[in-house]
């Protein structure tokens, strides 16, 4: 249920959603948990987005397919049941809960964030930029991440997609950590870091922030 009111902690993903992301573009949300951020992007007064959403964790995907049926928005949203990665192949998601929304899993090596692992889950591993070409999927142009941990192994494998003038923004989760190799790993594309919005955990340690990059010629709002 805590899932049900998500969008409250991040207006910023909000305001992106409203402000930058236009109706017909194409949106691929990579984490997309239960779809909280997805149905609002669909949904959007005048015009939706077209959105793929990413998530791998089994009990997610059952969630976020209930939630496209019961707001009527299969023809706005593809649920896209597989890991983003930097290879193409098989692996196993470490999940660390079992229950619909949870988050913080790991893929492959990477282990939860508490260490805990209820259910290894085998899972499919797609190069952003492979299922693009092999799946017929349009280009986007936007892309919202959160994927915990996992942000340079998606971005490894997403270079056409990220060099793509058809993509004007991201919205990316980063850990603190990781700050300058994930930025540079986006810059290097082309791509702006225009604006940061720091999350204050419960434990009052700032340890991830949000990212607001732009191609510069796609600064102004989407119309």
């Amino acid at each position: 249920m805590f899932r049900v009111k998500a969008c409250a902690k991040e207006p910023f993903t909000i305001d992106w959603l409203h402000n930058r992301v236009g109706s017909g573009d194409v949106l691929f949300d990579i984490g997309a948990n239960v779809g909280a951020y997805s149905l609002v992007a669909a949904s959007k007064p005048g015009g939706g987005a077209r959105v793929y959403a990413f998530e791998a964790s089994y009990m997610n995907v059952a969630a976020l397919c209930a939630n496209i049926a019961l707001n009527d928005l299969a023809r706005q949203i593809t649920p896209m049941p597989v890991a983003l990665s930097a290879t193409t192949g098989t692996s196993v998601f470490n999940l660390r809960a079992l229950d619909s929304g949870s988050a913080r899993h790991g893929l492959g090596d990477q282990m939860p964030e508490d260490g805990h692992v209820a259910f290894r889950q085998p899972v499919m591993t797609f190069r952003l930029d492979d299922l693009i070409e092999h799946f017929n999927v349009p280009m986007p142009n936007h892309i919202k991440m959160d994927v915990d941990g996992g942000e340079l192994d998606v971005l490894a494998g997403a270079s056409r997609a990220l060099s793509s003038a058809a993509l004007r923004s991201m919205l990316v989760e980063v850990a603190v950590d990781a700050s300058a190799a994930v930025t540079q790993a986006i810059e290097r594309h082309g791509l702006r870091l225009v604006s940061r919005f720091f999350v204050t955990n419960t434990a009052g340690s700032q340890e991830v922030w949000y990212g607001l990059f732009e191609r510069p010629s796609a600064a102004e709002p989407a119309r």
